[in-house]
């Protein structure tokens, strides 16, 4: 009732406040009007005036502030509340002093005195209520919203790999059986398909890892996981994949860090990324230091290609438009810094000596909360970059 009344009335409350503001300062005026002293006027009425002022002056604050109608009578509520308040402790003091004998002047305006100082008091305390209740509500829509969105983006990263990858891997498979079945020349073109559709599908990846990881942020479960043994498979996967590549490691057995099944896409992008643009035999190096005090680890992963200048690093973990359709479609190491800042760790880059690139992998060793991971979603091969 209450609520329909105010969607209707908008304006009532704001008036009401001004309205009492108005009552109070005539009041306050009318006993200015019987001091006779300045000092006196000023002490015992002037405060109290600028106050009933103020609570006129609140109420046209009040209609332009924005505020709903329910927020509005919210604060009337607390003005009321306020006003009534004072009252009754003002009203049980005289009460008090009345039936112990004495005599208590100019009751009135004692009343009105603390009736305008409980009202300004609930119209703030209705303000700071009202506005803490439309930031909740504000909160409450904002994690409406993203629950949204985190279901359009996991409908998109169904259908990519349930739907678009699928269908790429027919015409991979098809373009394989035909091989033998067309001219050199025609061989030519298979060639041309079969790498056009690994890049595909190899994007297609890419995009739903990260679709995933903003999709399920909010329910990631971290737990430990064995930081050799994770390196081991992807630098084994890594010498598969590339026949021209020498790769050393130099991890201590037995240290953990924080992450899940999508950790293994870290040290496959970088690792990826060391040998893509190394004209020749590619050597990497893979390290790992225990911090002093134990509680993060850094994975160095080192190449001697030509390095990266200084002024293209900090594109490196961005990816626009342009990057996108290029060798390796620049998404790989955008996939490392979500992945690595998701685990509460960090990701640098620096000069190797004499030549090449260091990527600096900085992990937890412990997670907030240790319990089981989910099943992975995306499991990239390396055998098909």
């Amino acid at each position: 009732m209450t609520d329909r009344f105010a969607a209707r009335h908008p304006g009532v409350a704001p008036a009401l406040i001004s309205g009492l503001g108005v009552a109070m300062a005539a009041v306050e005026l009318e006993h200015v009007s019987q001091m006779d002293t300045t000092i006196g006027m000023t002490l015992e009425a002037g405060v109290p005036l600028a106050l009933a002022c103020l609570l006129v002056v609140a109420g046209g604050w009040l209609a332009r502030s924005g505020f709903d109608p329910e927020g509005t009578f919210r604060i009337l509520s607390w003005v009321v509340v306020g006003t009534i308040g004072m009252l009754l402790v003002t009203v049980w003091v005289i009460g008090h002093q009345l039936i112990r004998g004495e005599t208590f002047h100019h009751t009135t305006f004692v009343l009105t005195n603390t009736a305008i100082v409980g009202s300004v008091t609930g119209f703030v305390i209705g303000v700071y209520d009202a506005q803490s209740k439309r930031r909740r509500a504000a909160l409450v829509e904002e994690r409406r919203k993203l629950t949204r969105e985190r279901e359009r983006m996991s409908f998109l990263n169904h259908l990519l790999r349930h739907n678009v990858l699928n269908g790429m891997n027919v015409v991979l498979g098809r373009a394989d059986s035909l091989r033998n079945e067309v001219s050199d020349e025609g061989r030519g073109h298979l060639d041309a398909i079969h790498r056009c559709s690994e890049d595909v599908v190899d994007l297609i990846r890419d995009v739903s890892t990260l679709t995933h990881v903003a999709s399920e942020q909010r329910d990631a479960q971290f737990g430990p996981v064995d930081l050799a043994s994770i390196l081991d498979r992807q630098v084994e996967g890594l010498r598969v994949a590339f026949d021209d590549v020498v790769v050393e490691t130099d991890v201590p057995a037995g240290v953990s860090v924080c992450g899940d099944d999508l950790l293994s896409e870290v040290f496959e992008n970088v690792l990826y990324n060391a040998v893509q643009h190394n004209e020749g035999v590619a050597h990497v190096t893979v390290d790992a230091d225990l911090a002093p005090d134990g509680e993060t680890v850094t994975v160095s992963i080192a190449d001697d290609g030509p390095g990266i200048p200084p002024e293209q690093r900090d594109r490196l973990f961005r990816v626009t438009e342009a990057d996108v359709g290029r060798d390796g479609h620049g998404i790989g190491l955008v996939i490392a810094r979500v992945l690595v800042t998701r685990y509460g760790g960090d990701i640098r880059v620096r000069d190797n000596e004499p030549s090449g690139t260091v990527f600096d992998i900085e992990l937890p060793t412990a997670c907030a909360a240790t319990v089981d991971t989910p099943d992975p979603v995306v499991q990239r091969p390396t055998s098909t970059r």
